[in-house]
């Protein structure tokens, strides 16, 4: 990876450093596919469309946290509950309308 990839210089280069930026990566990533999404579904299984998409960024989140040696434990009862919230609200929305 280039030093200067986007014309920036990263803060730091430790593992914690790089940790946090794949974060911000994630939610940068999700956040252009929710746009994408309203732009192709403009109706109401929007509704249901939303949480399904925006469930990527805790998945990311638990993925990159163990990756870069996080707690087990933690990692799943704070990221992977609420991914699964986030699917089960979805699928609850989807059948109410």
């Amino acid at each position: 990876m280039s030093r200067w990839m986007f014309l920036l210089k990263p803060p730091a280069s430790d593992a914690d450093t790089r940790a946090w930026l794949r974060l911000k990566g994630i939610r940068d990533i999700a956040s252009g596919l929710i746009v994408l999404t309203t732009m192709l579904a403009a109706d109401t299984r929007l509704v249901g469309i939303v949480p399904f998409v925006y469930a990527i960024i805790p998945l990311g989140d638990m993925s990159i946290v163990l990756g870069s040696g996080g707690s087990k434990s933690r990692v799943l009862s704070i990221h992977g509950v609420t991914c699964a919230a986030m699917l089960v609200v979805r699928l609850l929305l989807v059948h109410a309308i």
